[in-house]
C-alpha cells in the first residue's frame, strides 16, 4: 500500500493507493480521520480536495509506475466485435443524464467521479480536441490501444481512474455519459483560454 498525506495549513488529506484482492488498483482520497471532530477543518479539507483533485488524478494516473502503469486487458474497454453505438432518441435528455452521471459516485469504486478529474475541463489534453477515434496516451500505455472512440474512453476512465467495472456496451448509462463527454469535447475545443 502506498500512502500519501498532504497537509495545507492544518488541513490534511490522506491518499491511499493499494491493490485489491482481485489485483485492481484502488485509491481512496479522504480528509484525515483525525479531523472528524472539526467541521471547519473538514470543510477546508473538502475545499482543498476540490482544488487539488486534477493534480492528484494526474499524479495517480501517471507517476506511480508500479500501480498506474500495469497493463490491463484491452477487452475491458474495447468495443466488442460487431458493436454499433446506441443512438439516443432525445440527444438533449441523454446529455443531461450524462452530465448527472459525470458527477455521480454511483459509477465509482474509489470515491472519484468523472468530474473529480475533469472539473472545468481539467485533465483534458489537447488531443481531446481531435475527432474520435483518436490516440490517447492512457489508452496506449494501459491497454495498448492506438486510438479510442469516445465510449471506449469512458470505459477506460471507469476502469483505470475510478477502479470500477466497465458499463454494459448496450446500456443507456454508457450512451448518456458518452453523449455528455462529446458535448464536453465541443465546449473544450471552442473555449477561449485566458
Amino acid at each position: 500500500m502506498t500512502n500519501l498525506k498532504l497537509e495545507y495549513s492544518s488541513t490534511e488529506l490522506v491518499i491511499q493507493t493499494y491493490r485489491s484482492a482481485a489485483g485492481f488498483r484502488r485509491t481512496q482520497i479522504r480528509p484525515d480521520s483525525s479531523l472528524s471532530g472539526s467541521w471547519k477543518r473538514a470543510e477546508r479539507s473538502t475545499k482543498l480536495l476540490s482544488l487539488l483533485m486534477p493534480s492528484i488524478c494526474f499524479a495517480l494516473s501517471y507517476t506511480q509506475p508500479a500501480l498506474a502503469q500495469t497493463p490491463l486487458d484491452a477487452t475491458l474497454v474495447q468495443r466488442p466485435s460487431g458493436y454499433v453505438q446506441a443512438q439516443t432518441k432525445d440527444e438533449k435528455a441523454s446529455t443531461a443524464k450524462g452530465e448527472k452521471l459525470f458527477d455521480s459516485l454511483k459509477l465509482s469504486e474509489n470515491g472519484l467521479t468523472c468530474k473529480s478529474c475533469h472539473y472545468k475541463y481539467e485533465a483534458y489534453r489537447e488531443s481531446f480536441k481531435k475527432p474520435y477515434p483518436h490516440p490517447v496516451e492512457m489508452a496506449t500505455t494501459r491497454v495498448g490501444l492506438k486510438q479510442v472512440h469516445a465510449d471506449e474512453m469512458v470505459q477506460l476512465c471507469l476502469v483505470v481512474t475510478m477502479d470500477s467495472k466497465p458499463l454494459p456496451w448496450d446500456s443507456e448509462e454508457l450512451a448518456d455519459l458518452t453523449a455528455y463527454v462529446l458535448e464536453q469535447q465541443v465546449e473544450f475545443t471552442n473555449r477561449k483560454t485566458e
